[in-house]
């Protein structure tokens, strides 16, 4: 999934996601913090949100460092969109 995120492939790596649920794979805190980290810096905001989900439904903690990346990620998207 990391290469696939670094490759702007955040569908595809949301797909893996998904299915190592399915198969009964649960990623773990540090797994979620690292891709939502890689997330931020790519734009990968759908597969971010989709993380932070999971990751509220399961209680694994969001490292305070990744938290802030994602936000200034979030911050810098929304100064993109025209009002």
């Amino acid at each position: 999934m990391d290469y696939l995120i670094a490759s702007g492939k955040c569908k595809e790596a949301l797909e893996i996601f998904e299915k190592m649920q399915e198969a009964g794979a649960q990623p773990d805190k540090a797994a979620c913090n690292i891709l939502i980290q890689r997330c931020s810096k790519v734009g990968g905001t759908e597969f971010m949100t989709h993380i932070l989900q999971y990751m509220k439904e399961n209680r694994l903690v969001l490292r305070y460092p990744v938290f802030v990346e994602a936000l200034e990620a979030l911050k810098f998207l929304v100064r993109l969109i025209p009002f």
